[in-house]
């Protein structure tokens, strides 16, 4: 590694890896829990500085009701569905604010879905998993089968090639301030906690090796 006795003294070179670790580090965070039809949250993530959002992982809590959702072409019945709201300021001019939210999903049709009897995959990369109770693990880059774009804020997020098996692969970004939830579908009874995924993201113009 070169140092501030080394070549160009105006250049320093560090390994972020090394130095600070939590630029590597997926760290996770408690979103509370959705309840019964277009219920919110119990917290709203505001970014303390740039992050990288990689997933929601989802632990139903309260009996699901008998809503019917079509995944895939099939129906599941017993399930909920959730979507993502993200709330941006897309002005940049002086101190000037105009906050812009973006929805990944339609508040009654997902993407991400909880519980039930099909199979999540047309729109996410990542789809449920069994556990203990059952949970369930998406990415909320939810580029992937026939979604070839998604809007996140001021960007739209490509897949490169249709059906690409690498889409959503990828994170979506957040800069300080901007904020995030997690609102539930339709279903009237069931409940469910909520865990974000996410990481530090380097400073402008630091590349990680």
């Amino acid at each position: 590694m070169a140092n501030q006795a080394s070549g160009n003294l105006n250049t320093v070179t560090r390994t972020f890896a090394y130095d600070n670790p939590s630029y590597l580090t997926r760290q996770s965070l408690s979103m509370g829990t959705i309840a019964s039809s277009g219920g919110t949250s119990t917290i709203k993530f505001t970014a303390f500085t740039q992050l990288t959002l990689w997933g929601i992982t989802f632990f139903p809590v309260t009996a699901l009701g008998s809503s019917t959702y079509t995944v895939n072409a099939i129906a599941t019945t017993s399930a909920m569905s959730a979507y993502c709201v993200f709330i941006a300021n897309t002005n940049t001019t002086g101190t000037a604010i105009t906050l812009a939210t973006t929805t990944v999903g339609g508040a009654s049709t997902g993407p991400f879905y909880i519980g039930g009897t099909g199979y999540a995959g047309t729109n996410v990369n990542v789809p449920g998993l069994g556990g203990t109770g059952g949970y369930w693990r998406y990415a909320i880059n939810t580029l992937g089968g026939t979604n070839t774009t998604m809007p996140w804020g001021t960007t739209t997020y490509s897949s490169g090639y249709a059906g690409g098996n690498a889409a959503g692969i990828g994170g979506v970004y957040m800069n300080p301030g901007d904020q995030f939830q997690i609102i539930a579908g339709t279903d009237a009874t069931g409940t469910s906690s909520c865990i974000l995924e996410y990481s530090i993201g380097a400073p402008t113009g630091v590349l990680m090796a």
